[in-house]
Parts: structure tokens; C-alpha cells; sequence
């Protein structure tokens, strides 16, 4: 098995969908592994005149648990990039334009409830690096159909569900297109700019992006972005264009201040943008961040800010963030930030210790405070909050959060109660899993009214052979009345098989299925919807693919299951680059 992402925020985020050009080769001996890697100088941006470059290698014993680095990493820091240790003697003599183009071709089968229709289609992407620190990054007429469907998420809230990207010329500089994060639980940045507006999904679909364009560049100091979508008409909506600017500015060692712009527009009476600025210093075991955006959608004007603290020792641990929205503020047609006219403030903190023996690898128990003004609402929520955070030397690990106080919203007020556990296990020889639950008393959106929930998400994969992953998630939500009677339970069931035929080769087979049960009587359960996958991938060159794929998607309709939108696919992209 094998991966490669892009680590931002000096370690403290991932983002694994990232894909580049290498090569490699892995062969295990009796008293050895060794491993071969091939990196053209071209398929990276780098410094103009680099002769260090950072780097890192782990060794994972899964027998013993053991992760050995070659540069040490500090149990309380974690993965800090900063602290890698160098290459050096490295020069590249790569000259003249590195450029990728990737034809791609597409066959789809759409079958609805109202029509069926097959169509082939064709697309071009180009990405050329100007310099080694310049890209450009185009796509015409790109096809980005779902080779698998978002999950069915079940929602309690009054806000909508946020997403993964999926999409890899979104998630190409990615890490330049968006406001910092302390990738902490306690901080939550603005998204002013949220790339599954662009090509959002409709009725049995999604809106076709005409072409789009990213064009981004890498200095020492400066990191400068740019980003253009058009979107085609389509039933309700419009022929949208969208842009992006991005410009960010790293200060002293290891802190970085920036700039973003977002924005929509139909024509000159329908548009939606937003400017932000953000900050973050760190030093030490100390991180700032401070972040603020205004917006205006069709002249409606509002302005909104976040900021956030960590400091962490070997035996301290203090995280605290703010959060402050208008009523005005908007950005629905361009970014993520639906807590329209919220505020909030929370902090705790609490010991922590670092164990180099025995079961426990790290502790911390922290007592903090919550305060947290809904929107429509004039009062202070107040709550109280417990946490412990433990992880162990075998790779599990648990983290308990206690919530209690006096709330405000929806035109109430009563106690708040809420009890969250998560406890998960590293990646095992012959399993992987993880369970959390989450047990409040508060307002249900979706029935309108004040009682007790329980959503739960079980995660167990087995691995009988080394190609061979057979996975089971179960989410099972249960909704009491006021009444202190069940309402309602939501079980969600999703079993999945992957086999790797080779490394480089793979099948995928899932099916998700949503019941739903009246009360607590099972016998009256029913089947809301059933959606079935199957995905034939094959990497046959690097970031160039062959995908087989089908999803079906049914309905319950008088009591039985009725198609939705069935999509049969079969996509080739080959990159060319020189």
C-alpha cells in the first residue's frame, strides 16, 4: 500500500488526495526492505537555486508498533515539517517548461425516472509549470461525474452538510485556496471560498463546468493564486462565472500573514463575493491566528471574524478561538460559512504528559467554557466543558468530551446535555476500527422540538489477505420525543470488499443502505434507500487511469424499492508530459 499528499500548516493538516509523478519500486529481504523512488525535478515546484531540501523518512513496525524516524519528532509537536532534517548536495539542472496534458475520454449511461440517455465526451486538461515555482493549470469541457457518490449523511441541524472535494483540479493548490487553520477541534476558520459551489450537484446531477483555470506561484516569501470556473445553464440555474485571488506572505521563521478573494456572478444585479484577510504567528510552543472577511451579495453587505490560540508543552496544553458572523454576512453562492449571525467564544485547558514507555503515549484532561450566542437569539449560551484526549503506544486511543449548561435557541431555553466518546485503533496487521457516539439533549431541527438524540458510527475492516479489505460502517441515529418516547431510529449500513489484483490495480463493491423504523417496532421497519457501487480502477502510468464504474440509486416508493438515477461509466485519462 502506498499514498503521497501534501502535509500544510507546518504538520498540523493533511491532505492525502493530492496526486504526483514518481516512481518506485519496494522489495523485502530476510534481514532487510528496500525501497526505490524516483522523483523527476520537473513535477515539483521548488526554490530557485535549492541545493537543501527537507526531508523525513518512517519506518512503521506493525508487529510492534513502532514508528522510527529518521529525523527524531517530538511526541508533543507531532509531524512539524520545520523540523525535517535536510538533503543536501541536490542541484537540479532542470530547465525549459515542464508541461502535463491529460486527454481524458468519458462513455456515460444515465438512467432516471424520467429519461435514459448515453453519451460519450471528451475533455483536455494542460498544466504547464512556467518556472519551477509557476504553474499553470487548465481544463475544458471537464466531466467531473462522481465515480462514487457522496455518503448519505443524516442531519439534526439547521445547517447543511459541508462536502469532501473529490474534484483533482480543485484539489490541485488547494493548500494556497484557503484561510489557515490551527487543525485543532476547538478552531474552525472561515471558508469564503468552498470549490464544491463550483459544479455544485442538482436534481440527478450536476451543473457542467465549462472550462476553468488555476494559476499559482511559489516564491520564498510570496504565494500568489489565481482561480476562474465558468458553469453552463441548467434547469433553475443560471450560466455562473467564478473567481478567486489568493496572496500569501510568510513572515520570520515560521509565520505567514494573507489575502482572499472570492466571488460569483450572474450579471450586474446577481453576484456574490467576499474578501478576507488572515494571519497566523507561531514560535515556539505558541500559534496565533486571526482571520476577518466582509461580503456582499446583490448589495447586501456584511462582515464576519474568527481567531484562535494554542499553547502547547510537554505538560500544558490551552487552546482557545472566537467566532463572530452578521446577520448579513453571505456568502452562500461561493464559500462554506452557513453560521449566519452567530457568536462564539470557547477555551480550555489542562495538563498533558508524554509517556516514552509503557501503554499510555500521551494524556490530556482539560476543563474549559463555551459561550455561544445562536443566531435570533439575544441571550449568552453558557456551557461548561470536560474533555480527555488519550492516545496509546499500540495505536489506540480515545477521546471523551463532556458538554453541560444553559442554552439559547429556536426561542427556548433548557439545559444542555451532551456526551460525546471516540475510540479508534492505528492500522493492524489484520484489522482496522473505530466507534464513536454522540448523546445530547437538545432541539431537533428535523422534527422541531427539544429532546434526546444518540448518533453512533461503527468503522470495522478486516484484512484476511494482504490484498484483500473487507469493511463494515454502521451509523445508527435514534431520535426520543418530548415525550421521552422513541421516535424515530436511522440505521445506516455499508458494507464494502476492495482487492488490489495488483498494486497498481483494484476493485470496489459497496452498498448503502438507509432504514428507517416508526418508534422502536422493528417490525415496521423500512427501507428508505439502497444505493449500489462498483468501481474497477487500474493506474496503469503515474496519475493516469481506467475506471469501470456503476451506481445505482433506489428509493422506497410504496413500499418498494423504485430507481432514482442509475450511472454506468467507463473514463480513461492518460497524462503526457515532457
Amino acid at each position: 500500500m502506498y499514498e503521497d499528499g501534501i502535509i500544510l500548516e507546518d504538520g498540523k493538516c493533511r491532505d492525502i488526495s493530492w496526486g504526483g509523478v514518481f516512481y518506485f519500486v519496494s522489495k523485502c529481504y530476510n534481514d532487510r526492505f528496500e525501497i526505490e523512488i524516483k522523483i523527476p525535478f520537473k513535477s515539483i515546484r521548488y526554490k530557485k537555486g535549492a541545493n537543501a531540501w527537507g526531508i523525513n523518512f518512517l519506518r512503521w513496525g506493525v508487529k510492534d508498533y513502532e514508528a522510527s524516524y529518521w529525523s527524531p519528532v517530538a511526541q508533543k509537536d507531532g509531524l512539524r515539517v520545520s523540523d525535517f532534517g535536510s538533503l543536501t548536495m541536490i542541484t537540479p539542472h532542470s530547465t525549459g517548461y515542464y508541461i502535463e496534458i491529460y486527454p481524458e475520454a468519458f462513455l456515460r449511461y444515465d438512467k432516471d425516472t424520467v429519461e435514459t440517455n448515453a453519451r460519450p465526451s471528451v475533455s483536455v486538461n494542460l498544466k504547464m509549470d512556467v518556472t519551477p515555482q509557476m504553474t499553470l493549470n487548465t481544463t475544458m469541457f471537464p466531466d467531473f461525474a462522481q465515480i462514487e457518490s457522496d455518503p448519505y449523511t443524516f442531519n439534526l441541524t439547521r445547517y447543511p452538510i459541508r462536502l469532501a472535494e473529490r474534484r483533482p483540479f480543485f484539489i490541485e493548490g488547494r493548500d494556497i485556496f484557503r484561510m489557515a487553520n490551527l487543525g485543532q477541534k476547538y478552531f474552525t476558520p472561515l471558508e469564503i471560498y468552498y470549490s464544491r459551489r463550483i459544479g455544485k450537484p442538482v436534481a440527478n446531477g450536476y451543473v457542467p463546468i465549462l472550462c476553468g483555470i488555476t494559476f499559482i506561484n511559489k516564491e520564498k516569501y510570496w504565494n500568489l493564486g489565481m482561480l476562474g470556473a465558468l458553469t453552463n445553464k441548467i434547469g433553475a440555474e443560471p450560466f455562473r462565472g467564478f473567481g478567486v485571488l489568493r496572496a500569501k506572505r510568510g513572515l520570520l521563521e515560521n509565520s505567514e500573514m494573507g489575502l482572499l478573494f472570492s466571488s460569483t456572478m450572474e450579471n450586474a444585479e446577481n453576484y456574490n463575493y467576499a474578501l478576507g484577510t488572515d494571519g497566523v504567528y507561531r514560535s515556539g510552543p505558541l500559534q496565533l491566528i486571526l482571520q476577518s472577511a466582509m461580503s456582499d451579495k446583490n448589495r447586501k453587505r456584511g462582515w464576519a471574524t474568527a481567531g484562535g490560540t494554542l499553547y502547547k508543552t510537554k505538560t500544558m496544553l490551552a487552546q482557545g478561538s472566537f467566532l463572530a458572523i452578521s446577520d448579513s454576512f453571505d456568502v452562500s453562492d461561493i464559500g462554506y460559512v452557513p453560521w449566519i449571525g452567530e457568536k462564539k467564544g470557547s477555551f480550555i485547558a489542562g495538563p498533558q504528559r508524554f509517556f516514552g514507555t509503557g501503554i499510555i503515549n500521551k494524556i490530556f484532561s482539560g476543563i474549559g467554557i463555551i459561550l455561544l450566542k445562536e443566531p435570533e437569539s439575544s441571550d449568552w449560551s453558557q456551557i461548561l466543558n470536560f474533555a480527555i484526549d488519550t492516545e496509546m503506544h499500540n495505536q489506540w486511543g480515545f477521546w471523551l468530551n463532556f458538554e453541560w449548561g444553559k442554552k439559547f435557541e429556536a426561542d427556548i431555553n433548557y439545559l444542555y446535555k451532551g456526551l460525546n466518546l471516540s475510540i479508534w485503533s492505528g492500522y493492524h496487521r489484520k484489522y482496522q476500527t473505530s466507534f464513536s457516539f454522540d448523546y445530547r439533549y437538545c432541539y431537533n431541527y428535523r422534527q422541531s422540538w427539544l429532546a434526546y438524540q444518540f448518533l453512533s458510527q461503527f468503522l470495522l475492516a478486516v484484512y484476511p489477505t494482504s490484498p484483500l479489505s473487507i469493511s463494515l460502517s454502521l451509523n445508527y441515529n435514534i431520535e426520543w420525543n418530548p415525550e421521552g418516547y422513541i421516535a424515530a431510529i436511522t440505521p445506516c449500513l455499508t458494507p464494502r470488499i476492495d482487492y488490489k489484483i495488483t498494486k497498481d490495480m483494484g476493485i470496489s463493491i459497496y452498498s448503502e443502505l438507509v432504514l428507517e423504523i416508526e418508534g422502536n417496532d422493528f417490525k415496521e421497519m423500512e427501507i428508505y434507500s439502497n444505493r449500489f457501487g462498483f468501481l474497477f480502477s487500474y493506474n496503469f502510468k503515474p496519475k493516469s487511469w481506467l475506471y469501470i464504474a456503476l451506481n445505482d440509486y433506489r428509493t422506497d416508493q410504496n413500499s418498494s424499492l423504485r430507481l432514482q438515477n442509475q450511472v454506468g461509466a467507463i473514463k480513461a485519462k492518460y497524462l503526457v508530459y515532457f
